[in-house]
This record gives structure tokens, sequence and C-alpha cells, in this order.
């Protein structure tokens, strides 16, 4: 028996493929040993237990075995002519058979930044504004509050939360004059105070 019958070689495989001692997942990738028959995967095949067995297909197709049943087989995208002419929108064109292999299927879709200023995404959850925090970086830096306030990591601290202005019973009852109570706390939220403010 000659040397390529034994290490199971054919005629376009050289010689010297079965000769070294490498692996042949590396040897496979030498120029002259490509076409060695260890360097090529059988073809799938089906077996006759595949379609016996009662399990979902999308299971035994990873059997050994099985991954050559037609329902294995997943059909090349295609983008047939129609799907350019239909006026339904490409989210809906995307899912039928004749249209998922179009480029226009083929895109990512759009992040959720993109899609919260989509009027129809505003109330998804994803879309919510995070809460306010207050970093401690905040506190250590010298621009006013009025600035420091405006950014994302110090819009929670408790300097940029103004209570909402308030009316006690004792401003209606004190005789100083509204300007004057005005300016106290608990008081700048009354009527006379909104009005002076005006």
């Amino acid at each position: 028996m000659s040397l390529a019958l034994a290490v199971g070689v054919h005629a376009t495989c050289n010689p010297y493929c079965g000769d070294k001692t490498q692996g042949w997942d590396k040897k496979c990738d030498w120029g002259g040993c490509y076409s060695c028959t260890e360097c090529s995967s059988p073809p799938p095949v089906c077996k006759p237990f595949c379609e016996d067995k009662t399990q979902a297909w999308e299971d035994k197709c990873t059997w050994t075995g099985c991954s050559g049943c037609t329902d294995c087989i997943v059909p090349e995208p295609v983008c047939k002519p129609f799907c350019e002419d239909k006026t339904q929108g490409w989210t809906d064109k995307c899912t039928w058979g004749g249209c998922n292999g179009c480029t226009e299927c083929s895109a990512p879709a759009p992040d959720w930044d993109a899609k919260c200023t989509w009027g129809g995404c505003n109330g998804c959850t994803e879309c919510a504004s995070p809460p306010p925090v207050c970093k401690t970086f905040c506190e250590g830096k010298t621009q006013g509050w009025d600035k420091k306030c405006t950014w994302d990591g110090c819009n929670g601290c408790t300097e940029c939360s103004s209570p909402a202005p308030v009316c006690k019973p004792f401003c209606e009852g004190k005789t100083q004059g509204w300007t004057d109570k005005c300016a106290w706390d608990g008081c700048f939220g009354c009527t006379e105070c909104l009005v002076l403010m005006g």
C-alpha cells in the first residue's frame, strides 16, 4: 500500500503532508495539504433517526447526524423585486421570506438613544431619565451652584433642589410688612409675595 493511501491523501495532496508531525489542524492551512481528505469536512447528513425523534427541529439540528436534514438547512436570505415596490415599512417587509435579504434588513437596529427621540417611544421604560445624582466632585468644584446644578453629575445635589414655596399660617398673623415677611422662610409662597415678586 502506498504512503498516500495509508495517510488518507488523494492525488492533489502532497505526500509530505502525511509525513509531518504537526496536527492536521495546522497542516490543513499549508498550501500543499489543504486538499488532503483529513482537511475536508464530510457533507452534513440526515440519518433516519432524526425524523423519528419527537424533539423540536431546533434541538435535533444540533445533533450529530441531523445537520443535513432539510428542516435544518437555512435558506439564504433573498431580496425579491417586489420588496422595493411595496408600501409597507421595512420593519414589516424584513419579516417577509422574500425580503429578508434586502440591504435595508441588514442594517443594525437603532439603539435606544435614537429610538427615544421617536414619538411612539417617549413612554418606553428604556427612555426614562435616570434619577439625578450628586457625585463627590460637585462639592469641591469652584463654580457656583447655579452652574454646577446644570451638570449631569451634580443635578441631584441638595443645593440644586429648591423646595416648593410655601405660605405658613404665621405669615398672615405677623404685623410686619409683606416686603419683610416675603424674605422669611415659610412665607415666600404666600400670594402677597408672589404678587410682589410678580
